[in-house]
């Protein structure tokens, strides 16, 4: 499968997600299907977000383009999801600019992703970069998808052009996400552990089905048909989908 037919795959996997949270009773097995489903999308996001900062003509514009429909996103989402904090596209930009910094600090030219220009790092210069990396991961806890997102796109980009090495970092980060929920599970709603563990367990599904279609079904290639109706579509329908579940939202209440 081409890298937009993925995207495609995700987004109906987000919108799953987002349907539950807005219009379903948490706590059944129908609404945590819905919701685990979805996790593929952030994960699928962070394997393309690696693969774009590297082919992207201009970083900066592309950082435009996401806290533009950050900004367009951040109400229907805190309205149809019953959320504060800031959506997941703010959490992509966060990402960008933890790529931005590591670019920087092997010396490459941030704006032109692309280049295989370096030079010469002080290890002033490079503890200055590692340092804008931890705050970028600090400033994700106000984020959806804070801290694992951002370390996930991390790592990924250390181990890129290795299949092997970004397996590994996303079952690291599925072990993780099985712990936090099913510690969640026990301690918030008074689960037995076996139930709270296989809740938490189930709740990796997602992050295991976009670390094989990334990895395995994944063919490397673009489609060639239609590209600018492709890239804008992703953009304008995070929103949209999201005003459209408020307004049903509304329409139940």
């Amino acid at each position: 499968m081409n890298r937009e037919q993925i995207k495609y795959i995700a987004i109906i996997a987000m919108t799953f997600n987002h349907a539950a949270h807005a219009l379903m009773t948490p706590g059944t097995l129908l609404f945590e299907t819905m919701e685990n489903i979805g996790y593929i999308t952030a994960m699928v996001m962070a394997y393309f977000l690696v693969e774009g900062f590297h082919y992207t003509r201009s970083v900066r514009k592309y950082a435009v383009r996401l806290l533009i429909f950050a900004a367009l996103s951040q109400l229907p989402y805190m309205k149809s999801q019953g959320y504060e904090q800031l959506n997941m596209l703010f959490t992509v930009l966060i990402g960008l600019g933890i790529l931005c910094a590591m670019q920087a600090e092997a010396g490459g030219n941030i704006e032109r992703s692309g280049s295989n220009t370096a030079g010469a790092v002080s290890p002033a210069g490079s503890i200055r970069w590692k340092i804008v990396c931890a705050g970028l991961i600090l400033m994700s806890f106000v984020c959806d998808w804070g801290v694992l997102f951002p370390v996930t796109v991390m790592y990924l980009e250390k181990s890129r052009g290795d299949r092997q090495r970004q397996l590994r970092v996303y079952l690291i980060i599925a072990a993780v996400f099985v712990l936090l929920n099913t510690s969640t599970f026990y301690q918030e709603e008074g689960a037995l552990f076996a139930a709270s563990l296989l809740r938490g367990a189930f709740s990796s599904i997602g992050i295991l089905a976009a670390a094989a279609l990334v990895l395995f079904v994944y063919n490397g290639q673009t489609e060639q048909k239609y590209r600018r109706f492709h890239k804008w579509f992703f953009y304008i329908y995070y929103p949209l989908h999201l005003a459209i579940l408020w307004g049903i939202k509304v329409l139940l209440a």
